[in-house]
């Protein structure tokens, strides 16, 4: 046998004591990176359409990418097998063993015949080696088959991946304190609610503009929630919601203006609700500072209101998106009902 076939045999000897064992280990590594098992020789052709599920970023002004992708061998998915994201993708008509002897081991043999004929090609599970890992199978005859396969199933992948980086960070979150009282006291006064996190403090309180404001520091980081209420046009449409987040800033926190740098509005939806995402850059009017925001524009039908809800960050010497993406956890726990 050669080496190769080796490390093949070895892995997937590992694969099935790991499976086959009732205790999994929890799963390691950064949350936001995924792991990629490639062969050499099908990596020129998987590459890209790995780029286009995972690739999404946010300017900070820098962009940056919601995942890191580091790619390995598949001799070596023995050191990786337990990391908290793993892709393992292979073609089969790319002349090769370890990549395509991993799909073949891992997926139960009506799986493996569904690819061959075409039928399904991306496969995702959760805790299938550790403990709140996300793994996944990428697999086809050719590139562009699986490409096809990407173009229908790549934002499901995505959102695979990217609920269970959201699911792990909320658990880290809220370990330590929150703050329950000041939660139940937005609830008494203004019938809604969030979790807020125990280092957040009240910067601004303003009733009767229904306007409340929070922030915390290192990174300084801004939230706050506003709201209209008995709106006479209830159905946000984008202009609508252009408008509320382009005036935002100048009426309620005074010092700041959101620029029209790599802004985006789309539509979206806020915890089952229509909603209006907007994203983009913030500039002080005198320092000079500044760095992302991201608002949100929904119309609440229990309340009858449309809220807006809105966070910046001033981070200027690191990396913006692990506190943009606490961010928004937090905000999504906002709630108008009292359960």
């Amino acid at each position: 046998m050669t080496g190769r076939t080796l490390t093949a045999i070895f892995v997937l000897t590992a694969i099935f004591f790991a499976v086959s064992c009732s205790y999994k280990p929890r799963s390691s590594g950064a949350d936001n990176e995924i792991v990629v098992v490639i062969s050499f020789e099908d990596r020129r052709f998987v590459e890209p359409l790995i780029d286009s599920i995972f690739g999404r970023v946010i300017y900070t002004p820098e962009a940056e990418r919601f995942f890191d992708i580091v790619y390995v061998t598949p001799e070596q998915f023995e050191e990786y097998k337990v990391r908290t994201n793993i892709v393992i993708a292979a073609l089969f008509s790319v002349v090769d063993t370890t990549a395509d002897v991993l799909v073949r081991n891992i997926l139960p043999e009506n799986q493996v015949e569904m690819i061959r004929r075409g039928e399904q090609n991306i496969f995702a599970k959760r805790d299938f080696l550790a403990r709140n890992q996300v793994f996944a199978v990428l697999a086809a005859n050719s590139d562009k088959e699986l490409a096809k396969a990407v173009q229908i199933k790549g934002r499901w992948l995505f959102d695979q991946f990217d609920s269970g980086f959201l699911e792990r960070q909320a658990k880290h979150m809220y370990k330590r304190m929150e703050q329950k009282e000041l939660a139940d006291e937005l609830w008494q006064k203004y019938k809604w609610k969030m979790r807020i996190q125990h280092d957040y403090v009240m910067i601004k309180e303003q009733p009767q503009r229904n306007f409340i404001w929070f922030g915390r520091s290192f990174p300084y980081r801004w939230l706050s929630v506003q709201w209209v209420d008995h709106p006479v046009t209830k159905a946000v449409d984008s202009q609508i919601a252009a408008d509320m987040i382009h005036d935002y800033p100048s009426v309620y926190y005074k010092t700041v203006n959101f620029t029209h740098y790599y802004e985006k509005i789309e539509e979206t939806t806020f915890k089952g609700r229509k909603a209006w995402r907007a994203e983009g850059l913030w500039e002080h009017k005198k320092d000079i500072k500044g760095g992302p925001y991201v608002s949100y524009i929904f119309y609440d039908e229990r309340t009858d209101r449309i809220y807006h809800i809105n966070y910046l960050i001033h981070h200027p010497s690191g990396k913006k998106m692990l506190s943009l993406r606490q961010m928004d956890i937090m905000i999504r726990t906002f709630a108008t009902d009292p359960a």
